[in-house]
């Protein structure tokens, strides 16, 4: 005869164990931001008392804490936001408005705390010299980043 399973409950305040949310199911579920593009997974739940104050979501050897005012409530295999991490930048080509390859974007500075940067700072390759771009020189974000001005070298 085969043993099922179970979890003895101890508790007024619940009705069975089947109606909790478990969070070791939820660890490593898939990330996705507002626009559909993958982050990475879930590491870890940020707890402020009993209340979920936010995820840490790492995509290879980056980490990036948000908030839970960020997050999509969804019972499915994946985890949704609200919003475009600006971590998402990172890595992207940048063009000026003739379409002329500048780089790419190596790191950013983010305004204290916020989904915003105050500038990106690009890299052709390992031998030049890094320059900023600041969001008033910005056309389009997308899947790359274009430029409304022209770059001379």
């Amino acid at each position: 005869m085969e043993k099922k399973k179970t979890i003895t409950t101890i508790s007024t305040a619940v009705d069975g164990i089947t109606s909790l949310l478990s969070l070791k199911k939820k660890l490593k579920r898939k990330v996705y931001s507002n626009s559909g593009e993958y982050i990475g997974k879930i590491k870890d739940y940020m707890f402020l008392g009993v209340d979920v104050y936010g995820i840490v979501v790492k995509r290879l050897f980056r980490k990036v804490f948000v908030g839970s005012e960020f997050l999509i409530n969804t019972d499915e295999d994946v985890q949704m936001l609200k919003i475009d991490p600006i971590t998402m930048h990172l890595g992207k080509h940048v063009y000026d408005k003739n379409g002329k390859y500048l780089g790419r974007v190596k790191d950013l500075s983010q305004v204290y705390k916020k989904n915003d940067f105050s500038s990106l700072l690009v890299r052709k390759n390992i031998f030049s010299k890094s320059f900023e771009v600041t969001p008033k020189q910005i056309s389009t974000i997308k899947k790359n980043i274009i430029l409304n001005c022209s770059f001379e070298e």
